[in-house]
């Protein structure tokens, strides 16, 4: 259990760099980006480690993080083959 809840970290803390560019991009641009290229990320795949094979920004700037075997999806920890990341505006007061 630990080794999984290692994995899970890894895939957060991916998350967690990526949506400081996905708020600048927005912050320039008024809008969420809809790729790794628009936001000034590496492709998918450059993200590949133990846990995570891959990446990806999506539209509307939802950050895709896309578990490997190694992180036992499917098998009973992580039941998403995906983790998605959804960005949010607090309107100003």
């Amino acid at each position: 259990m630990y080794v999984n809840a290692a994995y899970l970290s890894q895939a957060l803390a991916l998350a967690s760099t990526t949506k400081v560019h996905v708020a600048a991009y927005y912050d320039e641009h008024g809008e969420w980006p809809s790729s790794n290229e628009q936001a000034g990320l590496p492709a998918a795949a450059d993200y590949a480690n133990e846990s995570v094979s891959g990446l990806a920004i999506s539209e509307g700037g939802v950050i895709r993080v896309r578990f490997n075997e190694k992180s036992a999806v499917g098998d009973g920890f992580l039941r998403k083959e995906i983790a998605a990341f959804v960005p949010q505006c607090k309107p100003e007061d």
